[in-house]
């Protein structure tokens, strides 16, 4: 079954990445139904469940089934923390994709708090300038400018903008991307002559 498994999450993978996100939710419950028919006792059951969930909340997110996607990751969190413990990284991996569900569909508190909750775990695991630091900062300042906490989310995406350019260098499109937010916040903070800085440079990157 293991290997079925991994076909069936591969697919999974292929056809949400392809953009055919109600295919890949096919792929992920037939996953899912192979994972239930592991024995109890099998030690990596949980996890397994806990991959496909994660699968399946990623498509249902994209399909715009904010409940089903919520639900899945929820589930998948609960699966993986059981296993590997509440500060492991792939733990906050899932809730940092249950933060952006919760921000989407307007818990934006809830996703700021989770959002802050997971940096920690990330950077105890990987230190202050891994990439998955960065992603968790544009998505924390995404939360804090929809909250009207612009200084926070200038201050986040200016640290994002540098996190991804010692990852990955001045020019990737990730470094465009958080000062593109930081230039949202500094709209809201009436510093339109910076925003348009920010802007142009990642215009230029894109």
């Amino acid at each position: 079954p293991y290997h079925e498994l991994a076909r069936l999450r591969a697919l999974g993978w292929i056809e949400q990445d392809a953009g055919v996100p109600a295919v890949a939710l096919e792929r992920f419950d037939a996953a899912l139904a192979v994972a239930k028919t592991l024995p109890a006792g099998d030690p990596f059951a949980a996890q397994e469940v806990a991959l496909v969930m994660n699968g399946i909340g990623a498509a249902a997110h994209v399909a715009g089934d904010n409940e089903r996607a919520a639900a899945s990751f929820t589930e998948a969190a609960a699966q993986l923390e059981a296993r590997l413990g509440p500060d492991h990284p792939d733990v906050a991996r899932v809730r940092n994709n249950l933060a952006s569900v919760m921000r989407d569909a307007g818990k934006v508190e809830q996703a700021r708090a989770l959002f802050e909750q997971n940096l920690v775990v990330f950077e105890a695991a990987h230190g202050p300038e891994h990439p998955v630091i960065g992603q968790t900062l544009v998505n924390l300042a995404v939360a804090e400018i929809d909250l009207g906490d612009d200084e926070s989310a200038e201050r986040h995406a200016k640290r994002a903008k540098d996190v991804f350019t010692a990852a990955h260098g001045a020019e990737h499109p990730l470094v465009a991307k958080a000062l593109t937010i930081r230039a949202d916040a500094r709209i809201q903070l009436d510093r339109p002559r910076e925003a348009i800085e920010d802007l142009t440079v990642a215009l230029d990157l894109e």
